[in-house]
């Protein structure tokens, strides 16, 4: 019996590189989302994402690919790829191009320091974009550093620890004032709001009287934006990728603004403190097994109702076990 009995990849955008991680004519192999990739930054300066591997004869173009123009090249025997339409455009020593050469390419976005990447299980296109975060190109903010780590978990039993109200005590030691959570424009929305105001006791992040006020946004199951309010001003920006089955990487970019007077040894305390309640988590959940029907008492949070929310990122022929209470 799987300990996640869920659909690996639910549909929507994941982060497939960090901006800065490829350059203008880089070719770089993904192994994200249960499967291969080839990425590479066309001399347009524009990230295109194809299938790993040529449909010539199987070599990857991720390993010893190049880049020519917009295209991405093979580098076993040197047809060429437009990364955007799919087609192969040239075959340097054929005279005719095979009218079934074709690889599969998928939509991208950049923004946010992300390369986005859509994943769809019916291969269906976009049906939601991906959303600006303002801190992240605003220069009143700078980034202060970034974190990546890889969990035995899942990118919906991550997620639901937004409505997951008594963990934020027991496990936290959190003493909760408000939570008020729900989707942005209506049931159907890709995106849910989470506003949080808590008294804790700790000098590294919360304000006076201990108060600290959290106000998150989920973009779909792969990206999350976390603000943060206490002794000062943090914004987190928070990337799910599922690897494979049971496996997901989890990147945290933290910005601050730049005229807050914080030192830099508060400002790294402060992220301290929040890395260190997100350590909390990770160890339930790389062990922790998800339940269809978990027993619920009051005051645990609307886990139903979270679950009928995240329902709209599975496929129609994708088992959806554990989404439906």
């Amino acid at each position: 019996m799987k300990r996640i009995p869920l659909p690996t990849v639910p549909n929507g955008w994941y982060k497939a590189l960090y901006s800065d991680e490829i350059g203008v004519g880089e070719v770089k192999p993904l192994s994200i989302l249960g499967r291969a990739y080839a990425a590479y930054r066309g001399e347009d300066g524009a990230v295109r994402i194809t299938d790993a591997y040529c449909p010539h004869l199987g070599a990857h173009l991720g390993h010893g690919g190049k880049v020519e123009g917009d295209t991405v090249v093979c580098p076993f025997h040197g047809w060429r790829w437009d990364g955007t339409t799919g087609q192969c455009v040239a075959i340097p020593y054929a005279k005719k191009i095979p009218p079934r050469a074709e690889i599969a390419t998928f939509p991208t976005r950049e923004q946010n320091g992300y390369v986005m990447l859509w994943h769809h299980a019916e291969a269906r296109p976009p049906s939601f974009e991906v959303a600006e975060i303002p801190e992240t190109s605003d220069p009143r903010y700078r980034q202060y550093k970034r974190m990546r780590w890889e969990l035995d978990s899942h990118v919906q039993e991550i997620y639901e620890n937004i409505v997951d109200v008594a963990h934020f005590r027991a496990l936290h030691q959190m003493d909760i004032q408000k939570v008020v959570w729900g989707p942005v424009g209506g049931p159907d929305s890709p995106t849910v709001r989470l506003h949080v105001d808590l008294v804790r006791d700790n000098t590294e992040q919360a304000g006076v009287g201990g108060r600290t006020e959290i106000e998150s946004f989920l973009y779909g199951p792969g990206l999350q934006v976390t603000r943060l309010s206490g002794k000062m001003k943090g914004v987190s920006v928070n990337s799910l990728t599922p690897l494979g089955d049971e496996k997901v990487e989890v990147g945290h970019t933290y910005y601050v603004e730049r005229s807050d007077p914080a030192t830099e040894r508060e400002v790294e305390a402060y992220w301290d403190y929040y890395m260190n309640d997100h350590y909390l988590d990770f160890q339930v959940w790389n062990h922790k097994r998800f339940l269809e029907h978990p027993l619920l008492a009051s005051g645990d949070g609307d886990v139903a109702a979270f679950r009928r929310w995240f329902r709209q990122f599975y496929g129609a022929g994708a088992s959806t076990e554990g989404a439906s209470r």
